[in-house]
Protein backbone atom coordinates (compact mmCIF):
# COMPACT_ATOMS: atom_id res chain seq x y z
CA UNK A 1 0.00 0.00 0.00
CA UNK A 2 1.42 3.31 -1.01
CA UNK A 3 -0.18 6.70 0.47
CA UNK A 4 -3.80 4.85 1.00
CA UNK A 5 -3.84 2.44 -2.29
CA UNK A 6 -3.73 -0.90 -2.96
CA UNK A 7 -1.85 -2.25 -5.90
CA UNK A 8 -4.39 -4.28 -7.62
CA UNK A 9 -3.87 -8.44 -6.43
CA UNK A 10 -3.14 -9.51 -10.32
CA UNK A 11 -0.33 -6.83 -10.74
CA UNK A 12 1.21 -7.51 -7.74
CA UNK A 13 1.24 -11.45 -8.96
CA UNK A 14 2.61 -10.39 -12.78
CA UNK A 15 5.37 -7.95 -10.28
CA UNK A 16 6.54 -11.20 -8.39
CA UNK A 17 6.63 -13.15 -11.46
CA UNK A 18 9.61 -10.72 -12.53
CA UNK A 19 10.89 -10.03 -9.27
CA UNK A 20 14.85 -11.33 -9.43
CA UNK A 21 15.35 -11.10 -12.96
CA UNK A 22 17.12 -8.39 -14.07
CA UNK A 23 15.67 -5.15 -14.56
CA UNK A 24 15.86 -3.36 -18.57
CA UNK A 25 18.42 -1.03 -17.50
CA UNK A 26 20.91 -4.02 -16.18
CA UNK A 27 20.68 -5.75 -19.71
CA UNK A 28 22.15 -3.81 -22.39
CA UNK A 29 20.42 -1.84 -24.52
CA UNK A 30 19.59 -4.75 -27.32
CA UNK A 31 18.60 -6.55 -24.81
CA UNK A 32 16.58 -4.45 -23.25
CA UNK A 33 14.74 -3.75 -26.15
CA UNK A 34 14.08 -7.28 -27.08
CA UNK A 35 12.59 -7.78 -23.61
CA UNK A 36 10.52 -5.02 -24.02
CA UNK A 37 8.91 -6.19 -27.06
CA UNK A 38 8.17 -9.60 -25.74
CA UNK A 39 6.70 -8.55 -22.58
CA UNK A 40 3.21 -8.17 -24.54
CA UNK A 41 3.09 -12.40 -25.07
CA UNK A 42 3.39 -12.43 -21.24
CA UNK A 43 1.18 -9.80 -19.63
CA UNK A 44 -0.79 -8.82 -22.69
CA UNK A 45 -4.66 -10.38 -23.85
CA UNK A 46 -3.63 -12.01 -27.44
CA UNK A 47 -4.08 -9.81 -30.53
CA UNK A 48 -7.08 -9.26 -32.08
CA UNK A 49 -7.88 -9.48 -35.64
CA UNK A 50 -8.23 -6.53 -37.81
CA UNK A 51 -9.37 -5.81 -41.26
CA UNK A 52 -6.09 -4.19 -42.52
CA UNK A 53 -2.51 -3.87 -41.15
CA UNK A 54 0.42 -2.32 -43.27
CA UNK A 55 3.42 -1.17 -43.09
CA UNK A 56 3.96 2.49 -44.64
CA UNK A 57 6.32 5.46 -44.54
CA UNK A 58 5.28 9.17 -43.38
CA UNK A 59 7.15 11.97 -42.91
CA UNK A 60 10.34 9.84 -42.93
CA UNK A 61 9.03 7.78 -40.00
CA UNK A 62 7.89 3.97 -40.37
CA UNK A 63 4.35 3.89 -39.42
CA UNK A 64 1.78 1.20 -39.03
CA UNK A 65 -1.69 1.48 -40.51
CA UNK A 66 -4.53 -0.13 -38.74
CA UNK A 67 -8.02 -0.21 -40.38
CA UNK A 68 -11.01 -2.48 -39.87
CA UNK A 69 -14.43 -0.43 -40.75
CA UNK A 70 -14.93 2.73 -42.84
CA UNK A 71 -14.01 5.56 -40.71
CA UNK A 72 -13.06 9.15 -41.41
CA UNK A 73 -12.05 9.37 -37.79
CA UNK A 74 -7.73 8.75 -37.19
CA UNK A 75 -5.60 8.36 -34.11
CA UNK A 76 -2.04 9.08 -34.58
CA UNK A 77 -0.52 7.16 -31.83
CA UNK A 78 2.86 6.88 -30.74
CA UNK A 79 4.40 4.38 -28.49
CA UNK A 80 6.12 4.07 -24.96
CA UNK A 81 9.56 3.17 -23.94
CA UNK A 82 11.31 6.03 -22.38
CA UNK A 83 12.37 7.90 -26.02
CA UNK A 84 14.61 4.44 -26.03
CA UNK A 85 13.21 0.36 -26.16
CA UNK A 86 9.60 0.55 -27.66
CA UNK A 87 8.65 0.31 -30.98
CA UNK A 88 5.75 -0.84 -33.29
CA UNK A 89 6.10 -4.25 -31.87
CA UNK A 90 5.40 -3.83 -28.92
CA UNK A 91 2.17 -1.74 -29.06
CA UNK A 92 0.50 -3.74 -31.63
CA UNK A 93 -2.03 -5.76 -29.45
CA UNK A 94 -2.95 -2.02 -28.05
CA UNK A 95 -3.01 -0.54 -31.83
CA UNK A 96 -5.20 -3.66 -33.07
CA UNK A 97 -7.90 -3.00 -30.31
CA UNK A 98 -7.73 0.75 -30.53
CA UNK A 99 -8.90 0.27 -34.15
CA UNK A 100 -11.80 -2.14 -33.41
CA UNK A 101 -13.30 -0.61 -30.47
CA UNK A 102 -12.72 2.94 -30.83
CA UNK A 103 -14.15 1.94 -34.69
CA UNK A 104 -11.10 3.92 -36.12
CA UNK A 105 -7.56 4.15 -38.38
CA UNK A 106 -4.81 3.60 -36.22
CA UNK A 107 -1.25 4.85 -37.94
CA UNK A 108 1.25 4.16 -35.44
CA UNK A 109 4.30 5.71 -35.35
CA UNK A 110 7.96 4.10 -34.46
CA UNK A 111 9.67 7.51 -34.23
CA UNK A 112 13.63 8.00 -34.09
CA UNK A 113 14.91 6.79 -30.74
CA UNK A 114 17.84 7.66 -28.61
CA UNK A 115 21.03 7.02 -27.80
CA UNK A 116 21.01 6.57 -31.51
CA UNK A 117 19.04 9.74 -32.16
CA UNK A 118 18.84 11.86 -29.40
CA UNK A 119 16.58 14.62 -27.88
CA UNK A 120 15.01 16.62 -29.78
CA UNK A 121 14.66 13.70 -32.43
CA UNK A 122 11.48 12.39 -31.23
CA UNK A 123 9.77 15.35 -30.63
CA UNK A 124 10.63 16.83 -34.17
CA UNK A 125 9.79 13.62 -35.98
CA UNK A 126 6.12 13.90 -34.28
CA UNK A 127 5.36 17.02 -35.93
CA UNK A 128 6.90 16.41 -39.28
CA UNK A 129 4.66 13.23 -38.64
CA UNK A 130 1.47 14.83 -38.22
CA UNK A 131 1.86 17.54 -40.58
CA UNK A 132 3.14 14.70 -43.71
CA UNK A 133 -0.11 12.82 -42.48
CA UNK A 134 -2.49 15.95 -42.91
CA UNK A 135 -0.72 16.53 -46.07
CA UNK A 136 -0.91 13.06 -47.66
CA UNK A 137 -4.41 12.36 -46.00
CA UNK A 138 -5.84 11.43 -49.09
CA UNK A 139 -3.44 8.65 -49.96
CA UNK A 140 -4.53 7.16 -46.51
CA UNK A 141 -8.27 7.80 -46.76
CA UNK A 142 -8.49 9.82 -43.09
CA UNK A 143 -10.21 13.44 -42.56
CA UNK A 144 -7.72 16.07 -41.78
CA UNK A 145 -9.71 17.76 -39.69
CA UNK A 146 -10.12 14.66 -37.57
CA UNK A 147 -7.21 13.51 -36.50
CA UNK A 148 -6.74 12.76 -32.95
CA UNK A 149 -2.91 12.19 -31.22
CA UNK A 150 -1.99 9.80 -28.56
CA UNK A 151 0.23 8.02 -26.77
CA UNK A 152 1.52 6.10 -23.57
CA UNK A 153 4.66 7.52 -21.28
CA UNK A 154 7.11 9.23 -23.99
CA UNK A 155 4.56 8.67 -26.57
CA UNK A 156 1.86 10.95 -24.40
CA UNK A 157 4.72 13.54 -24.17
CA UNK A 158 5.19 13.31 -28.06
CA UNK A 159 1.48 14.14 -28.41
CA UNK A 160 1.48 16.65 -26.43
CA UNK A 161 4.20 18.33 -27.89
CA UNK A 162 2.80 18.05 -31.30
CA UNK A 163 -0.48 19.57 -29.83
CA UNK A 164 1.55 22.46 -28.87
CA UNK A 165 3.65 22.72 -31.86
CA UNK A 166 0.24 22.76 -34.78
CA UNK A 167 -2.28 24.18 -32.28
CA UNK A 168 -1.94 27.50 -35.26
CA UNK A 169 -1.88 25.31 -37.88
CA UNK A 170 -4.93 24.56 -40.43
CA UNK A 171 -5.42 21.39 -39.23
CA UNK A 172 -4.93 20.72 -35.69
CA UNK A 173 -5.21 17.98 -33.52
CA UNK A 174 -8.62 17.43 -33.10
CA UNK A 175 -8.08 15.60 -29.79
CA UNK A 176 -5.29 14.68 -27.63
CA UNK A 177 -5.19 11.23 -25.12
CA UNK A 178 -2.64 11.13 -23.00
CA UNK A 179 -1.69 7.99 -21.29
CA UNK A 180 0.64 8.56 -18.08
CA UNK A 181 2.96 11.25 -20.19
CA UNK A 182 6.07 12.78 -19.03
CA UNK A 183 5.38 16.46 -19.45
CA UNK A 184 8.10 18.27 -17.66
CA UNK A 185 11.23 16.61 -19.23
CA UNK A 186 13.35 18.41 -16.32
CA UNK A 187 11.51 15.98 -13.83
CA UNK A 188 12.31 12.95 -15.76
CA UNK A 189 14.10 11.39 -13.37
CA UNK A 190 12.16 12.70 -10.60
CA UNK A 191 10.27 9.54 -8.23
CA UNK A 192 8.99 9.83 -4.91
CA UNK A 193 9.55 7.99 -1.65
CA UNK A 194 8.09 4.81 -2.10
CA UNK A 195 7.96 4.77 -5.77
CA UNK A 196 11.61 4.51 -6.10
CA UNK A 197 12.10 0.87 -6.76
CA UNK A 198 9.67 -2.16 -7.37
CA UNK A 199 6.73 -0.57 -9.84
CA UNK A 200 8.68 -1.32 -13.44
CA UNK A 201 9.26 2.34 -13.44
CA UNK A 202 11.66 3.18 -10.87
CA UNK A 203 14.32 5.37 -10.36
CA UNK A 204 17.04 3.53 -11.72
CA UNK A 205 15.35 3.05 -15.33
CA UNK A 206 13.99 7.17 -15.05
CA UNK A 207 17.95 7.60 -15.28
CA UNK A 208 18.98 4.82 -17.86
CA UNK A 209 16.55 5.96 -19.92
CA UNK A 210 17.20 9.71 -19.10
CA UNK A 211 20.97 9.19 -19.98
CA UNK A 212 20.56 7.64 -22.91
CA UNK A 213 18.23 10.08 -24.90
CA UNK A 214 19.67 13.13 -23.59
CA UNK A 215 23.52 13.94 -24.34
CA UNK A 216 23.50 17.42 -22.23
CA UNK A 217 20.57 18.34 -19.82
CA UNK A 218 18.04 19.92 -21.68
CA UNK A 219 17.62 23.71 -21.19
CA UNK A 220 13.91 25.16 -19.64
CA UNK A 221 13.16 27.50 -22.48
CA UNK A 222 13.87 24.77 -25.36
CA UNK A 223 10.60 23.69 -26.82
CA UNK A 224 9.57 20.32 -25.64
CA UNK A 225 11.15 20.21 -22.27
CA UNK A 226 8.41 21.76 -20.03
CA UNK A 227 4.99 21.73 -21.65
CA UNK A 228 3.24 22.55 -18.28
CA UNK A 229 5.32 25.55 -18.43
CA UNK A 230 3.97 26.23 -21.97
CA UNK A 231 1.43 28.80 -22.83
CA UNK A 232 -1.29 25.76 -23.15
CA UNK A 233 -4.38 28.24 -24.29
CA UNK A 234 -5.39 27.07 -28.03
CA UNK A 235 -4.84 23.52 -27.25
CA UNK A 236 -7.52 20.71 -28.55
CA UNK A 237 -9.56 18.82 -25.62
CA UNK A 238 -7.35 16.73 -23.76
CA UNK A 239 -7.62 13.30 -21.61
CA UNK A 240 -5.11 12.42 -19.41
CA UNK A 241 -4.92 8.60 -17.92
CA UNK A 242 -2.52 8.28 -14.77
CA UNK A 243 -1.92 5.35 -12.71
CA UNK A 244 -1.68 5.06 -8.31
CA UNK A 245 1.85 3.26 -8.60
CA UNK A 246 3.55 5.50 -11.28
CA UNK A 247 6.06 8.12 -10.60
CA UNK A 248 4.64 10.73 -13.28
CA UNK A 249 1.38 10.50 -11.81
CA UNK A 250 1.83 13.97 -10.20
CA UNK A 251 2.91 15.36 -13.81
CA UNK A 252 -0.23 14.03 -15.41
CA UNK A 253 -2.87 16.05 -12.83
CA UNK A 254 -0.93 19.21 -12.70
CA UNK A 255 -0.98 18.90 -16.62
CA UNK A 256 -4.71 18.79 -16.37
CA UNK A 257 -4.67 21.34 -14.00
CA UNK A 258 -3.12 23.74 -16.27
CA UNK A 259 -4.89 23.47 -18.88
CA UNK A 260 -8.10 24.20 -17.31
CA UNK A 261 -6.60 27.37 -16.21
CA UNK A 262 -5.98 28.05 -19.81
CA UNK A 263 -9.49 27.46 -20.51
CA UNK A 264 -8.78 24.14 -22.63
CA UNK A 265 -11.41 21.44 -22.23
CA UNK A 266 -9.45 18.79 -20.26
CA UNK A 267 -10.71 15.52 -18.17
CA UNK A 268 -8.18 12.99 -15.69
CA UNK A 269 -8.67 9.45 -14.89
CA UNK A 270 -6.60 8.36 -12.55
CA UNK A 271 -6.31 4.30 -12.04
CA UNK A 272 -5.13 4.02 -8.57
CA UNK A 273 -4.42 0.15 -8.05
CA UNK A 274 -2.31 -0.10 -11.70
CA UNK A 275 1.27 0.90 -12.68
CA UNK A 276 3.11 2.76 -15.13
CA UNK A 277 2.68 0.67 -18.49
CA UNK A 278 -0.63 -0.95 -17.88
CA UNK A 279 -1.71 -1.09 -20.68
CA UNK A 280 0.24 -3.47 -22.35
CA UNK A 281 -0.73 -6.09 -19.33
CA UNK A 282 -4.18 -6.43 -20.00
CA UNK A 283 -4.11 -10.02 -18.54
CA UNK A 284 -4.45 -8.56 -15.46
CA UNK A 285 -8.37 -7.88 -15.44
CA UNK A 286 -8.22 -4.56 -13.88
CA UNK A 287 -6.14 -3.43 -16.62
CA UNK A 288 -8.09 -4.73 -19.58
CA UNK A 289 -11.13 -2.62 -17.65
CA UNK A 290 -9.03 0.48 -17.36
CA UNK A 291 -8.14 0.29 -21.39
CA UNK A 292 -11.72 -0.71 -22.50
CA UNK A 293 -12.86 2.56 -20.92
CA UNK A 294 -10.05 4.51 -21.85
CA UNK A 295 -10.78 3.63 -25.18
CA UNK A 296 -14.20 4.38 -24.61
CA UNK A 297 -13.27 8.14 -24.20
CA UNK A 298 -10.80 8.13 -26.78
CA UNK A 299 -14.42 7.13 -29.32
CA UNK A 300 -16.59 9.86 -27.51
CA UNK A 301 -14.18 12.39 -28.89
CA UNK A 302 -14.80 12.42 -32.71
Amino acid sequence: MVNGARLDPQMQAFLRLIEGRPKLHQVGLKRARSEYRRASDIFDRPPRSVRSVRDDVVGGCPVRVYQHEPSSNTLLYFHGGGFVIGDLESHDVLCRRICRDAKCTVIAVHYPRGPEAPFPAAQDAAVTVFRALVGEAARFGVDPARIAVGGDSAGGQLSAFVSHQTRADVHAPCFSWLIYPTVDMLRLVRCGGELDDGFLLDRDLLDWFSARYFESAPARDEPGVTLIADDLHGLPPTHVVTAGFDPLKEEGAEYVTALREAGVSATLRLYPSLIHGFVTMTRCRAADHAVEEMIARLASAW
